[in-house]
Formats: C-alpha cells, sequence, structure tokens
C-alpha cells in the first residue's frame, strides 16, 4: 500500500508519538510539562465560544453576551458567509478583535476556510498575526467515493507544506479539526496523522474535537489522542448522543454533561500532560442551532441562558479535572 514517509520520517514520528503516550501516561494530578503559544498557567484559562451560532450579532453584541456569560474569549467565524467575509478581513477583523478586547475577552483563535496558500491566505492570516491571534482552523478536505484515498492525502500534502512555510513565515499556527463524515479527511485520526507527520507542530497540526473522535471512535480516542498530541494546539468542547434506529444512527448535539462524550476523562488526560492550549465550546443544539425564535431580546435570553448553564458545567468539569 502507498505511504507519505520514509523509513526516517517514521521512526522520527514513532519517536515523539512514544514521548507522547509518556506524558499522557502520567498520572492525574502530576506537574505540567509542556505548554503551547501566550500559556496562562492556569488550566481551562482560554475557553473561547465559536461564534458561528451568532452571525446576527453585531461584533459588540457577541461579545457583550459572552462577557455576560462568564467565558474569556471569541472564535470568531473568518469565511464565506461568517461574522467576518474573508474579501473583508483588512477592515473587519480588526472591528472585531477590538469589540472582544473592549469587553475584556480574548481573541486567540480563528475558524477559516483556508485549504492552501493562495493570495487570500496570505492577506487573512498576515491580518490575523497582525492582530495577535496564534491559532486557526483550516477549512475541509474531502475524499471522492470511488477514489483512493492514498492519493488523496498525496494530492493534499504540498498545499500543506506551502501552509506551513506561511505559518511559520507569520508566526501563527493553523490546526485541522478531525471533523467526523464518511468523506471528511482526518476524522478517522490514522490519515490527519499521514498528514502531520512530516510537519513541524509549531507551524500546522491538529484542533482535536472530542465529540467528533468519540463520534467516529467510541470509547479509542484516547489512542488517535495520544498518537496527535504533538501536533495538538487547540481543541473543541462539546457533546452529543446517538439516536438509533435499524440500520441506521444520527447525532443529537446537547449541552455538556448531557451526552455521551467522556470531557472528565478528556479534561483529567488533558491536564495530566500538562496540555495548556486554547479552547473552543461549540454550541450545535437549539436555541443556538435550529433556533426556536427570530434573532431579537428573547433569544437573546435563552442564548444567555444556556452559554451561562454550559459554564458552570464546563467550569466543574476543570475544577475536577485539576484536584
Amino acid at each position: 500500500m502507498p505511504r507519505l514517509h520514509s523509513r526516517r520520517s517514521f521512526i522520527t514520528t514513532c519517536a515523539a508519538v512514544s514521548s507522547a503516550w509518556a506524558v499522557f501516561a502520567r498520572p492525574t494530578g502530576s506537574e505540567p510539562t509542556t505548554t503551547r503559544g501566550a500559556s496562562t498557567g492556569t488550566f481551562g484559562s482560554r475557553i473561547h465560544v465559536f461564534a458561528k451560532p451568532f452571525h446576527a450579532y453585531s461584533y459588540e453584541e457577541t461579545a457583550d453576551l459572552l462577557a455576560q456569560a462568564g467565558y474569556q474569549g471569541i472564535d470568531f467565524t473568518v469565511r464565506p458567509g461568517g461574522h467576518v467575509e474573508p474579501d473583508r478581513v483588512r477592515e473587519d477583523l480588526p472591528r472585531a478583535v477590538a469589540a472582544a478586547r473592549a469587553a475584556g475577552l480574548r481573541v486567540d483563535m480563528i475558524t477559516t476556510a483556508i485549504t492552501r496558500a493562495d493570495a487570500g491566505a496570505r492577506m487573512l492570516l498576515g491580518t490575523a498575526a497582525d492582530l495577535g491571534i496564534s491559532v486557526y482552523r483550516l477549512g475541509n478536505f474531502r475524499y471522492e467515493p470511488e477514489g483512493d484515498p492514498w492519493q488523496k492525502l498525496r494530492e493534499i500534502q504540498p498545499h500543506l507544506f506551502e501552509l506551513a512555510r506561511l505559518n511559520e513565515r507569520l508566526g501563527i499556527h493553523g490546526g485541522f479539526q478531525n471533523h467526523s463524515g464518511t468523506w471528511r479527511v482526518g476524522a478517522a485520526g490514522w490519515d490527519l496523522h499521514e498528514l502531520l507527520r512530516d510537519h513541524d507542530p509549531r507551524w500546522l497540526g491538529c484542533q482535536f474535537d472530542i465529540r467528533h473522535a468519540t463520534a467516529v471512535l467510541g470509547t479509542s480516542w484516547p489512542v488517535v489522542f495520544a498518537v496527535l498530541a504533538p501536533w495538538i494546539h487547540s481543541i473543541d468542547i462539546k457533546d452529543f448522543r446517538w439516536i438509533q434506529r435499524p440500520g441506521s444512527q444520527e447525532v443529537e448535539d446537547v449541552p455538556l454533561g448531557e451526552g455521551i462524550v467522556d470531557l472528565a476523562g478528556f479534561l483529567r488526560r488533558m491536564h495530566a500532560g500538562g496540555l495548556d492550549v486554547v479552547w473552543s465550546l461549540h454550541l450545535e443544539y437549539p436555541p443556538f442551532e435550529h433556533a426556536p425564535l427570530p434573532h431579537g431580546p428573547e433569544l437573546r435570553a435563552l442564548h444567555l441562558e444556556g452559554l451561562r448553564r454550559d459554564h458552570a458545567k464546563l467550569s466543574e468539569l476543570v475544577a475536577n479535572a485539576t484536584t
């Protein structure tokens, strides 16, 4: 079967993975050894909220809402149809960041649709880096249903090397989300490792999503988490449950703690490994997704209630992970 790496890179990666296993196998409560980005020294102190449900709000309204709910930052969508349109990034991203900071919030991360180092990516990432943003999420890659997965990975890799060089020049990290889906590149973890194994983790890596990892891997997610650990510079937090019928299953996203995701175990592993990275809380259940009311004061009140509920649960999980 075709491979994307040499024997030397395989040996190098094995050493990195062995090191990751050693870190994540340490007992809970041991001292952190690894920090990434502008560490605050406090586990769970850079929790951003993914801004996708708040596109109808202004930058100032979004910042005020999340500050009232007790969060530390905003993960703005800087992609077509997002909070910031890519062709207006030079004008609008500084406005979004200024609104967040005026409310006392951080903007350490953004979500993009970037998949190659073209002129648009250079403009977007250059603007983000100038504003002090340290992490961005890449766009999605997909397999062809009748195609060769190995060939697709070979096609993607040159674009990643170009992006990694751009990231290094700008001092910013690009992360793949391990998003579930039949034809999503990176969903299963092994292919994400194939793409990342020859890259410097400072510039290209993984935005590890525990919800999607659970949906794809079930109880085996800790193995892929350990394998990808050297490249993880950000994480996504959310929960879900299965709706099962004969011969089929569907995902239903739910508030934190109401689903099947082992959030407690995930955060304990992170803390034990000293993985101090940026967090993004995703809200993909009503009233955030499939909102029951039109945009207005009543919906805002529901949003604030839901944000505070998830904040309380996340605070509880963080406290339990660190004691």
